[in-house]
């Protein structure tokens, strides 16, 4: 069976979100729902909930945000963190991370690469992982998706 990977996206500035979000700490690694986590680790905690190997996990931020991101990989055993040479929005930072799950991964055309942003509250967590998954099977199915 194809594998699935995740690629989850902490590169943003968060500017929208000020005073709460600041370009020094955007709002991916602020606790916006007062739980004990950034929404980055919230976002890292779904996808682990459904049992997902760490190796399959690649968080991609920019150099600003490097050392910050490398705490939370370093909570959660992840391995993979890309670098952005430079800011360039979703679309580039979609293909470089689609470049890194290929050559330091292993990624097979079979394989399923899901994105996910940083910043975002999602409940419930039950009725997200079945949606997500149904996406995972959809592109399962239809290799041209």
């Amino acid at each position: 069976m194809s594998k699935v990977f995740h690629v989850i996206l902490a590169g943003g500035g968060g500017t929208r979100l000020w005073p709460v979000s600041t370009s020094i700490r955007p709002k991916q690694f602020v606790d916006i729902e007062g739980c004990g986590m950034s929404l980055l680790e919230s976002t890292v905690q779904r996808i682990l909930a459904r049992g997902e190997s760490e190796d399959q996990i690649i968080l991609s931020t920019n150099e600003s945000y490097y050392d910050q991101v490398t705490d939370i990989t370093q909570k959660y055993k992840l391995t993979h963190v890309i670098k952005e040479p430079a800011k360039r929005n979703t679309a580039a930072a979609h293909a470089l991370a689609i470049h890194h799950a290929v050559t330091q991964c292993g990624a097979q055309d079979e394989d399923v690469i899901v994105f996910s942003n940083s910043d975002h509250v999602i409940n419930p967590l039950e009725d997200f992982i079945k949606t997500l998954y149904a996406g995972v099977e959809a592109a399962r199915n239809n290799p041209g998706l």
